[in-house]
């Protein structure tokens, strides 16, 4: 619950890779395929998991390259059929987001495919699909919070805009936000 650097041994009779959570993650980065390395940190933009679209769309991540980074502990599928990663994993799936210079690109690509939820969603009015298309982003509520927070400190315009898509979501939900 802390960072990556909260747990370490200075036992000298462990491998390297096993002597901190840091280290065991990085020997971890190393096993990762180019294409895993390029889908993980922009994972870690999702909060409060995800869909295989939205991963797709903001990650560029395939079903199988799910399975391959689910199949290394990396990512986890949840009850709900979403997907997501554990707290620790994302905190330093973040750092390699950072470390890679393309996080301004991929706060863009998030934002945008929620904005783009919220607009089919309002498009919908009157129509049969409305309620599921509102269900959806209701199930999004982390993911939109996350958009708006990283659009108010980067680009109010566009902040404003998605809110106010968002006018049925926001009813549903009945917040003070």
């Amino acid at each position: 619950e802390r960072n990556l650097d909260f747990l370490a041994t200075p036992a000298r009779d462990v491998p390297s890779r096993q002597r901190s959570l840091r280290a065991a993650f990085e020997h971890s980065w190393r096993l990762l395929d180019d294409e895993e390395r390029t889908i993980l940190p922009a994972l870690a933009l999702f909060a409060g998991g995800f869909t295989r679209q939205a991963a797709e769309a903001v990650a560029g991540a395939s079903l199988l390259a799910l399975a391959g980074l689910m199949a290394k502990s990396l990512v986890e599928r949840t009850d709900a059929g979403r997907y997501d990663l554990h707290e620790i994993v994302r905190q330093y799936a973040a750092e390699k987001l950072a470390e890679a210079g393309d996080a301004a690109a991929a706060y863009e690509r998030h934002w945008r495919y929620f904005l783009h939820l919220a607009q089919e969603a309002d498009s919908a009015r009157n129509s049969p699909q409305h309620m599921a298309l509102v269900d959806a982003l209701v199930a999004e509520s982390d993911n939109l919070q996350a958009a708006l927070a990283w659009l108010i400190d980067h680009d109010v315009v566009e902040a404003w805009w998605l809110a106010a898509t968002l006018e049925a979501y926001w009813y549903r939900r009945r917040l003070s936000e």
